[in-house]
């Protein structure tokens, strides 16, 4: 009987200690989707002339390496991509308008789809990548009017936009991505 009752308050005092295992970006599980998308990321990321890891680091802060993710905001899939942004860059890949099911479904076209939008954005933004992250984070447009009214990216990042949502998305995509760099998941 004492057995019985001691193994219960074992019992109940670890399951008042547990905490429930976190499953977006920068976890362990998180981490081990991403892993397991690697070919299809490695093969998005080099058709459109990206960093593997870079596109490996949006994927896990943008939906975990989640496929059927859907934002609050509308962004859908992997990549988050908004469905005007992936309508656009398939038009530009000669690819056909993918509805949202398609986007929530399909990893391939949606790591695709996301790479050649972040290709895009590092153009644009003069191979800057911070500043391209910023953007995919938060529009391009937007950072557009954020840098006119700062001075540029360097005014802005050191002073409105210094502890802004964007500029945090930024540098922990770029964390991860060297995270990944370190631990070798793409040859």
């Amino acid at each position: 009987m004492f057995f019985a009752f001691f193994m219960l308050v074992v019992s109940a005092a670890a399951f008042a200690s547990w905490t429930p295992l976190r499953t977006g970006a920068g976890t362990w599980l998180g981490n081990r989707r991403v892993a397991g998308h690697a070919d299809l990321i490695q093969s998005a990321a080099l058709s459109a002339g990206i960093d593997p890891c870079l596109l490996a680091g949006i994927v896990l802060i943008e939906s975990g390496g989640r496929i059927g993710v859907r934002s609050s905001k509308g962004a859908l899939g992997l990549c988050q991509l908004m469905p005007a942004t992936a309508a656009e860059r398939a038009l530009i890949l000669g690819l056909s308008i993918p509805d949202e099911g398609r986007l929530l479904s399909d990893p391939e076209l949606n790591a695709t789809l996301g790479a050649s939008y972040m290709a895009w954005l590092l153009k644009k933004m003069d191979g800057d990548t911070e500043r391209a992250l910023v953007a995919y984070n938060a529009g391009p447009g937007r950072l557009k009017g954020w840098e006119t009214k700062a001075g540029g990216f360097a005014a802005w990042a050191a002073g409105p936009g210094a502890q802004s949502g964007p500029l945090g998305y930024a540098r922990r995509v770029l964390s991860e991505a060297e995270k990944f760099r370190t631990q070798g998941l793409f040859p």
